[in-house]
């Protein structure tokens, strides 16, 4: 039986642009207010906040364990 689970995480102030699941399990989330979020999505915390982008974050690449490029 499949179970499904709402779960809200909140920490962007405009729209989720991409979603991306990483290899360590965290989830990394990118939107319309130029940020990216690492979040630990199955305790709903957020781990990381990154600023700095001029525009709009639309996706996210993983090239490693430790790397993300947007």
């Amino acid at each position: 039986e499949l179970k499904q689970t709402t779960l809200n995480l909140k920490g962007h102030l405009s729209y989720i642009t991409y979603l991306k699941i990483l290899t360590n399990n965290d989830l990394a989330s990118c939107s319309n207010d130029r940020s990216i979020i690492i979040w630990d999505y199955l305790n709903g915390l957020q781990k990381y906040a990154l600023y700095g982008h001029l525009n709009t974050v639309l996706s996210i690449v993983e090239l490693d364990f430790k790397t993300i490029i947007s």
